[in-house]
């Protein structure tokens, strides 16, 4: 493996580890500044309906250019623009649609980015749902190297982690206040949930989990992990369960899976969502190194209006 996969693997790790341990994201940032040899960055999440955008994390850019960034000027920054229009999943590299003498005519770089150390941006769309999005992106001072289009594909690459670990995130919220008492931590997550080690078995479930697997009604229980009842959806949980485990082994670099599951009952299908997991820092579990996957079902017919949507 090259120095560029071993780093992807170890970044792609980290951001699994921040999806449950926020204060990490700092780390991510520092290590896609690493990766795409940056100097500064950050996440941040921007509505249509309102025109506003807030801070989510950021690294190295001063505090007065980035209030106004993201009070006034992000209307105008050609590459947010994109992203949104994009949606979920869409990259772009500034320089590779603006280019340099152009955009050191706008009144963008002129009022807003040259107080900087900001001229290059290459960014993401991570998910995108009605009018908000969120949004990651790096930046390269004046005078640096622009970003390439394999620059694109390595950031394009990373966004489906970063995708999933906010589905994580979101989850495993109230989880997070009680991480002295781990039953009632995973029971305090609105979902089922199965955290799985390395040959994919529960090691750990709520009590969410304990219910749905007592009815046997699309998923079970086995010596290999959970199942499902419809061999086409048994196939392909047992797929995302083993690509989820690669990845967080830094073996892999799928995110898992998400996807309806068949019930025998006929009622609607159990929302599924695979995802590897990092926790080796969060006292979540008895023994959070062993963990190395979780499967979350929402069961929107025991439960109206749960989801797991993005």
């Amino acid at each position: 493996m090259t120095r560029g996969e071993n780093q992807a693997q170890d970044l792609v790790g980290l951001i699994y580890e921040a999806a449950l341990e926020p204060e990490r994201w700092t780390e991510v940032l520092e290590a896609m500044l690493q990766r795409f040899r940056a100097k500064s960055g950050f996440l941040w999440v921007t509505d249509q309906s309102d025109a506003s955008c807030s801070l989510f994390s950021q690294l190295n850019i001063d505090p007065d250019p980035l209030q106004d960034y993201l009070s006034h000027f992000h209307q105008f920054d050609p590459g947010t623009s994109v992203l949104v229009a994009g949606g979920g999943g869409s990259t772009v590299a500034t320089n590779l649609i603006v280019p340099d003498s152009e955009f050191r005519r706008t009144a963008y770089y002129e009022d807003c980015l040259r107080r900087t150390e900001i001229f290059y941006c290459l960014a993401g769309n991570v998910a995108q749902g009605g009018t908000r999005s969120a949004l990651v992106a790096v930046h390269r001072a004046p005078g640096s190297e622009g970003f390439l289009n394999s620059d694109l594909a390595d950031i394009s690459a990373l966004l489906p982690h970063f995708k999933r670990a906010a589905q994580i995130s979101r989850q495993f919220a109230a989880a997070r206040l009680m991480q002295s008492a781990v039953a009632e931590a995973l029971d305090m997550v609105p979902h089922a949930v199965m955290l799985l080690d390395s040959r994919g078995r529960i090691v750990q479930m709520n009590r969410s989990a304990q219910a749905l697997i007592d009815s046997r009604d699309g998923l079970a229980d086995s010596p290999e992990g959970p199942v499902a009842h419809h061999p086409s959806d048994n196939r392909r949980l047992r797929r995302a369960i083993g690509q989820a485990i690669s990845t967080a082994r830094g073996l892999g670099a799928e995110p898992g899976d998400q996807f309806i599951v068949q019930r025998p009952s006929c009622k609607d299908g159990y929302q599924v969502l695979v995802t590897p997991l990092k926790t080796d820092r969060l006292e979540l579990v008895p023994n959070p190194a062993a963990v190395c996957a979780a499967v979350l079902v929402a069961d929107t017919t025991a439960r109206p209006g749960a989801s797991l949507a993005d």
